[in-house]
This record gives C-alpha cells, structure tokens and sequence, in this order.
C-alpha cells in the first residue's frame, strides 16, 4: 500500500496561522506504516500568490509528480538496468557473475560521518537487490535484552512497515556486545548468500560501521585475512564465493585538472570556418585562459600497494545541478570570454522589440563572436558532486578489480526516479528511505529541540 498524505505546513486557530506541528509527519507515518502496512510520502498545500490569491497549480504538479516518483521508486527500492550493467562491465563467464547485490550499513539518526563515538541507537540493515527480476529486499538487526533478532528477507516495501514498528533501536546495552552482534549479523548476511551459491557482490559502508567491525580500518583491512573479531576468523575462506568492496563516504577528494583554453582573434569580416580554427596550433593561439576540467562521472584508481590484495579507486559522480563557469577564483579576479550581444541599434528591426533578447554578434562564417571580460573572486556557494571510495578487497579468480569497481560506479545511475547520479550506488542509496521510517530518531531530534530551547 501506498500513501501520499497532503500535509499542509500551516492551520488555522482562531483566526490566527500556526505552524503544523514538526512531531506529527513522523508520527503518521509511523502510524500509518506499523498498523497501516503502508508507505508514506507527503506533499504540502497549493500555493497561493499573497496579493490575487491564485493557485499556482504549475508548482503543485510539479511538486506531486516528484512525491509520487519518489514513493512509487525509492519507497520500494527500485531499480533499472542491473542485469545490463553487470553484463557490460564485467567480462567473466556467466556462470561466475553476481546474482546478488547486497549492501550493508548502519541507520543513524544523524547522516554522515560520525566524529566521536558511535551512539547506542542505530539499526543494522542489509539491502539486497536480485540481479535477475530486480526486485529489492531488505532485512534488519535488533535486540531483545541483547539477544540478537535477526528479520527475515522481505520486499523492501514490506520492510520498511516492520522497520517503523522497531522500537527501540538499538542491538546491545553495551559497546562489545553492539560490536559482536554487529559482525554477528554480517556473517549471516554474507555467508547465507554464499551458501546457496548466488556469488554476491557485497558492498559495507565503512563510514561508520569500522566502529563496529574493526577489520574495515585501513590499517587492518586485508583481502586475505578477513576477520570477525569474537565471532569468527578466516572469513576470505568461508567466503570464497563472495566479491567483497567497502564504500566509504565523507573523506574522498574531489579532483580538478589543470586545462586552458585557446583562443584566437576575430572580427565580423572573418570567413575562417570552424574545421580551419580547429586545425590551428595551440602554440600559435592568440590568448591563453587557464581553466579547470570536468572530471565528473570518472572513476580513478590510486596508485597504492597491493600486499593486502585491496585496490583503491575514487568515484567522482556525474555533473551537479548547478553548473558554474570553470576557471573562476575564489581569491583572485580572472579573465572569461563571453558572447557579444548585438546592442538595439546594431541589430534588424525585429529585435527592436524590448521583450525579445538581444542576438548574439556573429562574423562572416556565422561564429559567435566572444569578447573578453574579467571575473571578481567567487565568493558563493553552489552543490558539487559527491566522491566517495571503493575499495575492492575479496574478489573471486579471474576477477579484474577495475572491472568491479566500475560496476560498482554504474550502479550511481540505476535508481529509477533520478536523471543524475545518486550520492552512493544502489541499493546502498536506499538506506535514505529507510531513516524516515524509524520515526523514533526524529521524534527523538524534535523533543531535543524542544528541550535546548
């Protein structure tokens, strides 16, 4: 079942506008989801223009389109293409490629890396996606007086209601016991993959569960000798059948190249053809521009050593949103070069009009005519890509490490409802969804809130 509630953010007492209450999404939805085995997205109110009053009903379309994709998508973990991506990055028998993609993480109320400690509070998950219909699973960890409970795999919908129904969330009283029954958990995980002969790519989020599973830091992790501390050792055997690659976020680079641009010299009376300014020397150029490349949607592997048998790429994403012009400074100004727009007297009768824009000047082989300019420092902000690290650790024989890191790199443009690439690569990215199930951690935030204040 699936919900999409019109929450309005604002109601009406006496006369008087209030602010809807923070606490009571979360408590829908976790209504709705325990006792309802529903999903739930919401959407707020139209808008109305303040002085007519007016439906803007373009931003209410547009607004319930992207609720819906994203209940109908991220709510049940969809995903596109996988099979196809398999085939094409990985070039070993058929018999030998995954049949399973599993992702393991930790669920934190807090996102991101964690600087201190590890809280009591978070749920183990593991996501799984079949490789052959596609269709997404998940399956979680908690604690009963620290005896650990394990769920059974269900549809990643279904999940999500037993996940709101969790409470509370948490797998120990203390810190080894959360540790044991952590790697407890990821033993049952990976090696009932194994054993029912599915060759997994397995994927773990080290950002935060290398507190819990110690092997993950750098300074211990070795393909050859994988091992669960008090639990057990000589994982890399028992695994055989396995792919093993740890995602990391929040400590990857980002990646600029050095490239400049070269221009040369125009006027309107210049018939020079593109194909001939192309065939043109750099070293003969009239003016250099430094400038900076766009190394989006690469992947780069580090030149590291290979005694462990782990290989080390960065996954840079594909473009932002925004795009900005390359080459600007923060600090200092910079020279641009930008179109030369024909002012009204230059231009024909038909741009005389003030509503219409002003045609870009061009020469006599129909080139746009740019002219150069200086740029102050950028002061501003803007959204880029988020890189994150691979690291492939176990791999089956024959298997190549570039070949599996790039797969792991295509599955950043599989989630169904998004054009762009996604900030971790399926089905670890649906760990997202699964925070706004577990009502208690933003019930929790509020009533902090509530209290600093």
């Amino acid at each position: 079942t699936l919900c999409l509630v019109l929450a309005p953010k604002f109601f009406t007492e006496d006369g008087v506008d209030k602010r809807d209450d923070p606490i009571n999404k979360p408590s829908t939805r976790r209504a709705l989801a325990s006792v309802g085995g529903a999903c739930v997205q919401f959407i707020t109110q139209m808008k109305r223009t303040k002085k007519e009053k007016k439906v803007d009903l373009v931003d209410y379309s547009r607004r319930g389109q992207q609720a819906l994709k994203d209940l109908f998508s991220a709510h049940s973990g969809r995903v596109e293409g996988i099979q196809a991506k398999i085939d094409e990055c990985l070039k070993i028998p058929s018999e030998a490629k995954p049949k399973e993609i599993i992702a393991i993480t930790i669920v934190r109320k807090q996102k991101g890396r964690v600087a201190g400690p590890i809280e009591s509070t978070f749920l183990p998950i593991a996501i799984r996606i079949q490789v052959e219909t596609g269709l997404c699973d998940m399956c979680c960890a908690y604690a009963d007086e620290n005896e650990l409970n394990i769920t059974e795999w269900e549809r990643f919908s279904d999940a999500l209601t037993k996940v709101s129904a969790i409470s509370p969330v948490k797998i120990g009283n203390s810190a080894e016991i959360r540790k044991r029954n952590f790697m407890k958990f990821v033993k049952h995980v990976v090696s009932d993959s194994v054993e029912r002969n599915m060759q997994p790519l397995v994927m773990i989020d080290s950002t935060n569960c290398v507190r819990l599973w110690p092997w993950l830091a750098d300074s211990r992790m070795d393909a050859n000798n994988i091992r669960l501390k008090g639990v057990s050792d000589w994982m890399h055997k028992e695994w055989a059948g396995a792919r093993l690659v740890r995602i990391r976020q929040g400590l990857a680079p980002g990646i600029i190249e050095e490239k400049t641009r070269y221009l040369v010299e125009t006027s309107v009376d210049d018939e020079r053809s593109p194909e001939e300014l192309k065939r043109i020397n750099p070293g003969d150029a009239d003016r250099t521009i430094p400038s900076a490349s766009s190394t989006l949607g690469k992947l780069f592997r580090l030149s590291t050593s290979h005694s462990t048998g782990c290989v080390t790429y960065l996954s840079i994403g594909s473009r932002s949103v925004q795009q900005k012009w390359r080459g600007q400074s923060c600090y200092r100004t910079t020279q641009a070069h930008a179109a030369v727009k024909l002012q009204n007297n230059e231009a024909s009768s038909e741009n005389l009009d003030s509503k219409k824009k002003p045609e870009p000047l061009k020469n006599a082989a129909g080139i746009k005519v740019r002219g150069l300019s200086e740029n102050t420092p950028f002061t501003e902000q803007w959204p880029t890509p988020n890189p994150i690290e691979i690291v492939v650790t176990l791999r089956q024989e024959g298997d190549n490490p570039d070949q599996i890191a790039a797969l792991i790199e295509s599955l950043r443009y599989v989630v169904g409802h998004y054009a762009e690439s996604t900030t971790l690569p399926a089905p670890l990215f649906f760990e997202r969804v699964v925070r706004e199930y577990i009502s208690d951690f933003t019930i929790m935030e509020e009533s902090e809130g509530e209290e600093s204040a």
